[in-house]
């Protein structure tokens, strides 16, 4: 998902036991791009010929995650409670290689809550570091808002097929509605778009006029309405 989009530009249906870091096989990196992910996706030797080859990613570390401190950084900001280099050990073709990535620890002021990132961005600050992860809630509304807007809490069948059809069925209704959203944001929040388009559902109208001028919109289409039935009276008399 791009951020700077706000939908998807990439999407990948699997079964749900497949495990999460499977992803990274198939999804395509730009050179230069900074991969915002949660620590599911985690799997070293990605992260090791992402760094050969100049592609750039912010996840958190696993719970478990066995690695060495290199050398530790100084920090400047007081939710900072340590910005390292660390090198961690991966099983590579029978045997085994270390790649060495960047580990900023980070305490939400608010909350209280200790958070690790992993990154191999050397010459961000951890603060930055720290505020691109941040970012990947976006990820989280988008699900929000497809399950709420387009009936998606539930799947209608259990076939592979229908499960397809209907996810990808919500994710260009989705893409309609967040590009007539930008066209015209100071109407309506992309809910209340919905909600209005689903009520007028067997109604021939201007969609954007009418959510852009409602009450100009909605006075036009009676009188053109009204004069449609004084039409067919004349004609009935």
């Amino acid at each position: 998902m791009n951020l700077s989009a706000g939908v998807p530009d990439f999407v990948c249906i699997q079964a749900a036991s497949t495990h999460d870091n499977t992803f990274l096989k198939v999804v395509s990196l730009p050179k230069g791009a900074i991969a915002v992910f949660d620590k599911g996706f985690n799997r070293y030797g990605y992260f090791d010929q992402w760094t050969d080859q100049g592609r750039h990613f912010v996840t958190r570390l696993k719970d478990n995650a066995k690695y060495e401190v290199v050398e530790d950084h100084q920090c400047f900001d007081e939710s900072i409670d340590a910005d390292q280099t660390i090198r961690l050990t991966y099983r590579h073709k029978g045997g085994s290689r270390t790649v060495e990535l960047r580990l900023v620890t980070y305490t939400d002021p608010l909350t209280g809550q200790t958070l690790r990132f992993l990154t191999n961005l050397m010459g961000n600050t951890a603060t930055t570091i720290s505020l691109l992860y941040k970012h990947r809630w976006v990820i989280a509304v988008l699900f929000k808002r497809i399950k709420q807007n387009f009936e998606l809490k539930y799947f209608i069948s259990d076939s592979e097929n229908s499960i397809s059809i209907q996810i990808w069925m919500a994710l260009m209704l989705n893409l309609l509605f967040s590009v007539l959203h930008k066209q015209i944001k100071e109407a309506e929040d992309s809910t209340t778009m919905v909600q209005v388009a689903a009520k007028n559902l067997c109604s021939i109208i201007n969609f954007k006029r009418l959510l852009t001028n409602t009450e100009g919109y909605c006075i036009k289409w009676y009188r053109q309405e009204m004069g449609k039935v004084q039409l067919a009276l004349q004609w009935s008399g």
